[in-house]
């Protein structure tokens, strides 16, 4: 059924590709902006991609009389609340205006909806409520606990449509809660350009690469290295050795993340069972991330790799982790040890053994020349011993020994 959508915002980097998708569903489209962040020019874009004129009102959510009569007049029936300041770092220097405009612009759109009857509301939170994760990937059932003004806004917006939802059952609230997006439409007409200087990333790098800012500043060398360990999350992949030899280095001190990588397979009888796993979240020693489709990306962040598999074909993990220059951690067992020369391309460990592991991922990570050298060994061997042609010349070759000439 086709709504008439206020989105307040609208103009901005979010509402104006919201705008798209709801005005192509069919929907009618108001967008509310006071201009502070964006630019008008961004409606002529939005008829040009969609073939439909947008309502534009500029003014600002705290202007109670101007959003009723936008309400009223437009005959709005859903809300869509992007309308905000949202820098992290300019919070923390002026959180008054942060909370004026963020809470006390909250509290003027929800008192002005509730006069005129208005009670569909979808807000822009962010995930930035949840503070320091205490678990990775994050989810609805993790404690929020912002950390910055910017956060303990969006969060006490969420705590007030929260009491209001329990208060009136006619109101319909979903809040969404997100990270910074990135992107732009496909068109390329629209995307995120903020006014002044960018806060987030991705469009301060664009302007870098476009000319209009002479660089990009990186702050800080210290960032605590990433062990990766991908497989299923079976107890024969050497997990539990892996949690063990995190809790030993984090007894010794040393700072490195130790992440988990993989889907568990339940009809596996060596799968970890997830009373296990949710207890190692919550311990917080490891990070498991899941199902990943993008592992070279994985890879790229990685500075170990570890397999410390019970037995093992040839392991794709490892193979990756060459292709990807990373030394790698594996048990002295067949699969592995065709993949890992020790002392080579890494490092052999006995089986079963949580200590042996840990001893060698603390030597890659007090050497980091070797561990490099390591990396770099490892993919040239990768590309000498384990390349397509390679691979096909030696099944030729087994095929011929095998088979008898005739």
């Amino acid at each position: 059924m086709p709504m008439n959508v206020l989105l307040t915002g609208g103009t901005g980097y979010i509402g104006s590709h919201t705008a798209i998708v709801l005005a192509v569903s069919g929907h009618q489209i108001t967008l509310y902006d006071n201009l502070s962040n964006s630019s008008d020019s961004v409606i002529e874009k939005l008829t040009q991609i969609t073939g439909q004129q947008f309502r534009f009102i500029r003014g600002d959510v705290r202007d109670t009389d101007l959003l009723s009569h936008t309400l009223d007049s437009c005959g709005i029936d859903t809300v869509v609340h992007f309308a905000g300041l949202k820098a992290v770092g300019e919070s923390v220097e002026k959180p008054i205006d942060y909370y004026a405009n963020n809470v006390q612009g909250a509290i003027s759109l929800l008192q002005t909806m509730k006069s005129v009857h208005v009670k569909t509301l979808v807000f822009s939170s962010s995930a930035t409520v949840y503070g320091e994760p205490q678990y990775l990937p994050l989810d609805e059932s993790h404690p929020t606990s912002a950390t910055n003004p910017y956060g303990r806004s969006k969060l006490h917006i969420e705590e007030m449509l929260s009491d209001l939802a329990k208060s009136d059952p006619e109101w319909r609230i979903a809040c969404l809660r997100y990270f910074n997006p990135v992107g732009a439409h496909e068109s390329g007409l629209i995307g995120e350009n903020p006014s002044g200087v960018p806060n987030n990333l991705m469009p301060y790098i664009t302007q870098v690469a476009a000319g209009q800012r002479a660089e990009l500043s990186v702050f800080g060398d210290d960032y605590p290295p990433v062990v990766v360990l991908v497989a299923r999350v079976l107890w024969d992949k050497g997990i539990g050795e892996f949690v063990g030899a995190a809790n030993i280095l984090r007894k010794r001190g040393l700072k490195a993340r130790f992440v988990i990588v993989g889907a568990p397979d339940p009809e596996n009888r060596a799968c970890i069972d997830e009373s296990t796993r949710e207890a190692w979240r919550l311990e917080g020693v490891v990070e498991l991330w899941g199902f990943r489709s993008d592992i070279p990306q994985v890879l790229a962040i990685a500075s170990i790799a570890c397999l410390p598999s019970y037995r093992e074909g040839l392991p794709k993990s490892l193979l990756e982790a060459m292709a990807a220059g990373l030394p790698c951690v594996a048990t002295d067992v067949p699969g592995c040890r065709e993949a890992v020369i020790d002392g080579d391309n890494g490092l052999l460990i006995p089986v079963k053994n949580a200590s042996s592991l840990a001893d060698a991922i603390e030597v890659l990570l007090r050497n980091p020349e070797l561990a490099e050298k390591m990396g770099q060994r490892g993919r040239a061997r990768l590309v000498q011993e384990f390349s397509k042609e390679k691979v096909n010349e030696r099944t030729l070759a087994l095929y011929q020994e095998i088979i008898p000439s005739k």
